[in-house]
């Protein structure tokens, strides 16, 4: 359960790094010049929510005229400032997201990245690493606060871990590819806060794989510069080694650097990436499967 659990988060982690800041054209026609040049006219997104004592505010978008402030996908409020109070509105959780108004001449922004305000964060994640701790599940309090930031509340998270368990069961016992199918599509259709996972992932659960693996890389070169040292390297071959792994460390370092600087823009792109991946995945038919 907690290997299918954390391939599933690593998964759509990964599709934001391979999506970030590429733009494709899936007709690959004349039309692509048209889209380049209308993206580079298109304001910046919002970046950086936060909510303090029920206000929203977030990094001021240079050349913005003013924002569209968004309640779940729908407009509450045009505020001509980066932040916006909310103390009038009232519910348990508030999932918000934020436009740019453009200027004249420019294209408004895409919507951010989503925030929320959760009545009872505390009495969540308590709730939720129960859910963890019962599924033998280790994950950080800070993965789970990032998924309550989203907007997930306790019992859908643990809907979620019940949709995987079914999974898991299912996959293990189906005699053939529809079933398998079957199982697969239940799943998709109970994933209803995609975000909050790959953002969770995106900025607790990734940093943390890719320290680990300098630390065995550094590891590798310590054992190669030993036998370096020790007069053992008779073809010259240990210091290629040790280059290769500075290089692939460094790489690493990059990535890391782009999880710290760019966490909004890999979340978006990881969206861009899921959604078409989940539209695509409405058209395949049992019959379909049955040809197959």
């Amino acid at each position: 359960m907690k290997k299918i659990f954390l391939l599933f988060i690593v998964m759509f982690t990964a599709l934001g790094f391979v999506a970030c800041n590429q733009t494709t054209n899936p007709d690959n026609t004349g039309t692509a010049e048209v889209t380049t040049e209308v993206f580079e006219e298109q304001i910046d997104y919002p970046k950086n929510l936060e909510i303090n004592a029920k206000i929203l505010s977030w990094d001021e978008v240079t050349g913005a005229v003013g924002y569209y402030v968004y309640l779940d996908g729908e407009e509450v409020a045009e505020v001509s400032t980066n932040s916006y109070d909310f103390s009038a509105l009232t519910g348990d959780r508030l999932i918000f997201t934020v436009v740019a108004n453009a200027p004249t001449g420019m294209l408004d922004s895409e919507e951010s990245t989503s925030l929320a305000y959760v009545a009872d964060p505390e009495g969540e994640l308590a709730a939720m690493k129960l859910s963890a701790q019962s599924r033998d599940i280790e994950v950080s309090d800070e993965f789970l606060e990032e998924l309550i930031n989203k907007g997930m509340l306790a019992t859908e998270f643990d809907d979620m871990m019940d949709s995987m368990d079914q999974l898991e069961l299912a996959m293990q016992s189906s005699q053939d590819m529809n079933s398998a199918f079957t199982a697969l599509d239940t799943f998709v259709e109970d994933m209803d806060n995609i975000e909050a996972i790959i953002s969770a992932a995106v900025k607790y659960l990734l940093p943390e794989e890719l320290n680990r693996q300098i630390t065995y890389i550094q590891q590798d070169i310590a054992y190669y510069q030993q036998q370096i040292d020790d007069g053992y390297d008779y073809w010259g071959d240990y210091q290629d080694y040790i280059d290769e792994l500075n290089e692939e460390i460094a790489q690493i370092e990059v990535m890391l650097d782009m999880l710290n600087t760019s966490s909004d823009d890999i979340v978006k792109s990881a969206l861009i990436v899921v959604e078409y991946i989940l539209s695509v995945e409405e058209l395949v038919t049992d019959d379909l499967i049955t040809k197959i």
